[in-house]
């Protein structure tokens, strides 16, 4: 069962049923819109149809304005390497559940230089377009690797250096518009998030944060004890886990170390996943995974 005490079989008739109702209203495609995302949804309003439906559409909207069903293929962000370095980020390997983990360093957030490399705008849809990179083509892979379903990530966020100046308006503005953007657009992605290095301010700047969160959500947040590798390897294999947070792993965020960059596997699945393939060769001109993306086109 899950969460809300359904088993498989009730879950599949909650979701046909959202299914024909979103038929009804012309907003639903087979090709885009699989069983798993409308039970994410589902889930998010707590089964209850009509919220469902308001957020589901809301979303369409939402995609429609920002063109989010393009973004892969159309938007490019060739600052990516400058802004990794002023706001590190970024997937890095997958946790024993096969789930892609997604690490943050908060506290090294530069704002005064992200203003000088790109635009807020352009900020935004970078973000729009990894979750968007992560339902479409990591998702997919980790799910395939794993033999079933894997449809969340696990979060390292470290927020050591994170102080009263990260309060600022610009950095607090930012955040709440992408978590807004997150929690209505791409529900129950989050299965845990770690929170390492706090420190006692952080206390101060997590009661302004945990507003913005669900319930559902503050249940899956971890705030690590001051040895966090420990809590860490509860949940991650040494050689899954960077060397700079006590595993194993050489690879940096710069890199996008994980099964979805590996030339290997991306041919051996080409054939099982054409979807993901095909959002691959779109993103071809793409820093980062060009090189990936030409050795896939190269062996056809």
């Amino acid at each position: 069962t899950d969460d809300w005490g359904l088993n498989a079989v009730e879950q599949e008739t909650h979701v046909e049923h959202f299914r024909r109702i979103l038929s009804e209203h012309n907003a639903w495609r087979k090709e885009d819109h699989d069983y798993y995302t409308l039970l994410r949804f589902l889930r998010a309003r707590n089964y209850v149809y009509d919220k469902a439906v308001k957020m589901w559409l809301d979303t369409l909207e939402w995609r429609k304005e920002y063109e989010v069903d393009n973004i892969l293929e159309n938007f490019v962000f060739h600052e990516r390497e400058q802004f990794l370095m002023a706001y590190p980020q970024g997937y890095h390997k997958t946790d024993k559940l096969g789930r892609p983990i997604y690490i943050q360093l908060l506290g090294k957030i530069d704002i005064a230089t992200l203003k000088q490399i790109t635009t807020e705008e352009r900020m935004i849809k970078f973000h729009i377009q990894e979750y968007e990179r992560c339902g479409k083509i990591i998702m997919p892979i980790c799910s395939k690797l794993q033999g079933r379903q894997i449809d969340q990530t696990f979060g390292i966020m470290d927020v050591k250096g994170v102080g009263m100046s990260h309060l600022s308006g610009e950095v607090k503005r930012l955040m709440t518009t992408l978590t807004k953007y997150d929690q209505d657009n791409y529900p129950e992605m989050l299965g845990r998030i770690c929170i390492i290095n706090a420190p006692l301010v952080f206390k101060a700047i997590w009661a302004l944060v945990k507003p913005l969160l669900n319930p559902r959500t503050l249940s899956k947040i971890q705030i690590c004890q001051t040895n966090y590798q420990k809590d860490l390897l509860e949940w991650v294999a040494p050689e899954n886990l960077p060397e700079w947070l006590g595993g194993s792993s050489k690879g940096t965020l710069l890199d996008d170390c994980g099964p979805w960059s590996d030339p290997e596997v991306l041919r051996r699945m080409e054939g099982q996943l054409p979807v993901a393939c095909k959002a691959l060769k779109r993103m071809a001109t793409l820093s980062g995974t060009g090189e990936v993306v030409l050795q896939l086109e190269d062996g056809e």
